[in-house]
């Protein structure tokens, strides 16, 4: 009842939410929340460009180019043949066969193109490849926690933090993994291994804590005091993800970046949200994001990352039809199906349970039962609708002590804290009102930022967040998000709100049976 999707041969593909056996292919764009574990299928994955995908992986993965990918590994060589390849993390989890090969194509291409990586717990290879052109893919990246190896040539590299780092001189033997207190000591160490030719580079290079938001689920985004935020050459933030508001997962109502109250068959406990009964749906929703600054919002805050291997990733598209076929019903053409609860004969094959056929071209016909069963068509349509949020810049006017609130709605405290529900809360904090409490007390005042009828919209989890909005106005209200099915991709505006909240589905037909999990 849970098919895995299997692109071979993928020279141009679209890959729609999902988990992945493996992947063989060149150009692959990620479209929703796509995993490619090729830890089922116990192969290597050969890629040129990959776009957006969560990989993970146990086997070797080649990839010459990718951007906004998160790659995790756990054994064996990991292998990233290095062209451009940007917003990546990679963490492989130390291991004595595990390391990140890191290699240029040609030097002088690759620095406007790479950087804005975050290496994390890695083992990483730095070498030039075999026309001496030295790779510059650590361009503005992070590296935290990781053991650096250069394989000859010290590469050329600027404007990237490390962090409980150590270094050595590949194939000297002998030679040990050496650790530093100081950038300006690190630098010292790395002139001594040139030979007499000039170190390029590492001038804007530092030493300091990233500062993640929070690791230990896969959030690599930083902390608004990150000495990274500001470290590119431009300005702006080096590593692979922005400054972000962290969203905090846990069973305490008060800590919680959750609004514990909207969970739909949910079972919360400290970084984890499991499904209580993983046949049924579930959702949540966040409490209100606050970006006073009015910011550009860049991308959403997920907790998917720290489910079980295979995923109670969100996407609410599901991957089989809710809509049987019987025995005699007549099938569509070329459609992929799967079979459930017996065999049937279809085409004068005999297929059993749990297995996956696709109807003939031109004549699909009608299948037969041996032992009472139906089928499912198996839907890989791409699937956008992958998180739900809505935005407001608050209500023009405020409320004061002695006012009613509206039960459900959302208030934001501004001058001075307030009492409300027997808790006082602070100036610059959310709350929503209750039933059966109306009313608050303090010199503090509240300002509506959602209510019930506050729309939400639908945007896609890993692409910066655009929208379409009334009469194709910046300011206009917006009428849908960049996950919308009917999203008109000509005439998108970026947001920029002061408040957002986000509202989470996942759905059972995304989960690995329980014989994949780990």
């Amino acid at each position: 009842m849970y098919p895995f999707k299997t692109p071979n041969n993928n020279y141009y593909g679209i890959l729609a939410s999902g988990v992945y056996r493996g992947l063989q292919g060149f150009y692959c764009y990620a479209d929703g929340n796509v995993i490619v574990d090729n830890e089922i299928a116990g192969s290597d994955i050969n890629m040129s460009f990959c776009f957006g995908a969560k990989i993970r992986s146990s086997y070797s993965i080649s990839c010459n180019e990718s951007r906004y990918c998160e790659y995790k590994t756990k054994a064996n060589i990991y292998s990233n043949q290095a062209n451009y390849h940007q917003y990546n993390i990679y963490e492989t989890n130390f291991s004595d066969n595990t390391r990140i090969f890191l290699f240029a194509r040609r030097y002088e291409l690759a620095l406007p193109f790479s950087g804005n990586n975050t290496f994390v717990n890695s083992r990483v290879f730095i070498a030039a490849d075999q026309h001496n052109h030295v790779l510059n893919n650590a361009y503005f990246s992070i590296f935290d926690n990781c053991e650096i190896e250069f394989g000859g040539l010290i590469p050329r590299l600027d404007y990237s933090l490390f962090n409980n780092c150590r270094f050595k001189m590949a194939y000297v033997e002998g030679e040990q993994f050496q650790e530093f207190d100081a950038i300006d000591d690190l630098i010292t160490w790395l002139k001594s291994k040139m030979d007499g030719a000039d170190l390029l580079g590492w001038k804007n290079c530092a030493f300091g804590n990233p500062k993640f938001n929070n690791p230990e689920i896969g959030d690599y985004t930083l902390a608004f005091d990150s000495p990274a935020k500001n470290m590119h050459y431009n300005g702006t933030f080096i590593g692979a993800k922005p400054i972000a508001v962290p969203l905090k997962i846990t069973d305490n109502v008060e800590e919680s970046g959750l609004d514990i109250s909207t969970a739909i068959n949910l079972t919360i406990a400290p970084n984890t949200a499991r499904l209580t009964d993983r046949n049924l749906a579930a959702s949540i929703e966040s409490k209100p994001i606050v970006n006073l600054a009015g910011r550009r919002i860049l991308s959403l805050p997920t907790f998917g990352y720290n489910a079980d291997r295979n995923g109670e990733y969100i996407d609410s598209t599901p991957d089989l039809s809710n809509v049987p076929t019987q025995a005699g019903e007549i099938l569509q053409d070329g459609t992929p199906y799967l079979v459930v609860g017996g065999s049937i004969v279809y085409n004068g094959e005999i297929l059993p349970d749990d297995s996956r056929f696709v109807s003939l071209r031109g004549n699909a016909g009608t299948f037969s039962t041996v032992v009472d069963a139906y089928v499912v068509e198996i839907l890989e349509a791409p699937g956008r609708e992958n998180v739900e949020c809505r935005f407001s810049n608050g209500a023009t006017t405020t409320i004061s002590a002695g006012t009613s609130l509206e039960v459900g709605a959302w208030y934001y405290v501004e001058q001075a804290e307030i009492t409300y529900n027997s808790a006082t809360v602070a100036m610059g904090k959310c709350l929503k009102c209750v039933e059966g409490q109306l009313l608050f007390t303090g010199d503090g005042v509240l300002r509506k930022i959602f209510d019930l009828a506050s729309p939400w919209n639908y945007f896609e989890i890993n692409q910066p967040l655009t929208s379409n909005n009334e009469g194709n106005f910046p300011t206009g209200a917006i009428m849908r998000g960049n996950g919308d099915r009917n999203f008109d991709r000509s005439k998108p505006f970026k947001i920029y709100h002061k408040f957002s909240q986000v509202r989470y589905t996942i759905q059972p037909n995304n989960l690995a049976p329980p014989a994949y999990e780990v």
